[in-house]
């Protein structure tokens, strides 16, 4: 999504008070590019197979999501067999209540 911020007043506006946000984000990590490579036979998130930009990495969605008044509640790593590699982050959020 590239219009995070748009989004994210969105989602506060009609998120019920009892609501939660569950967010799926790429990490986009060196890793993740080499898989990509692999995979595409391209670096490009834009051309190739399963085309599809990637604007943000789950580092900086979790910084904003947070900066627009939620609170995660839990965070889940899709891990590779590999240490210390994510592919992906399912994170839980919950709305700040003022």
């Amino acid at each position: 999504m590239k219009d995070l911020e748009n989004a994210l007043t969105e989602i506060k506006r009609v998120l019920d008070k009892k609501g939660y946000l569950i967010t799926s984000e790429p990490t986009e990590n060196l890793l993740y590019k080499t898989l990509r490579f692999l995979y595409k036979g391209t670096y490009s998130k834009e051309k190739g197979p399963t085309a599809g930009a990637h604007y943000w990495n789950a580092k900086d969605i979790d910084k904003k999501i947070r900066s627009f008044g939620f609170t995660r509640i839990s965070n889940h790593r899709i891990p590779l067999p590999l240490p210390l590699c994510d592919l992906f982050h399912i994170n839980l959020y919950k709305k700040l209540i003022k």
